[in-house]
């Protein structure tokens, strides 16, 4: 995956994340209904395939989208991961073992 292809998944999730909440603000959303959880189901098996190792979702869910400047342990090497270029650092060096 090239940093620009992660760039753009890190973004339409970033902003359905948003949607999403903003659906949830005003009730028109069902978080148990069948759109819902065809929409999350389809996104996580797609990006398995990119991302085995769900680093994206580690970066998005406990690192918030690198707000927490989490740490990385890769190949006996640290990534302090703060941006999506660094989580793609962290994504090819995991290809990599």
């Amino acid at each position: 995956m090239t940093l620009k292809q992660l760039e753009d998944i890190i973004h339409y999730r970033k902003k359905l994340d948003e949607i999403i909440r903003d659906a949830e603000r005003v009730g028109v959303i069902d978080f148990t209904g069948p759109l819902f959880e065809t929409v999350w189901r389809t996104i996580e098996a797609a990006t398995c395939v990119v991302d085995p190792y769900d680093w994206i979702g580690w970066f998005i869910h406990d690192n918030e989208y690198g707000k927490n400047g989490l740490e990385a342990d890769i190949d006996n090497k640290t990534i302090k991961v703060k941006s999506v270029k660094d989580l793609h650092t962290v994504i090819k060096r995991s290809e990599k073992l």
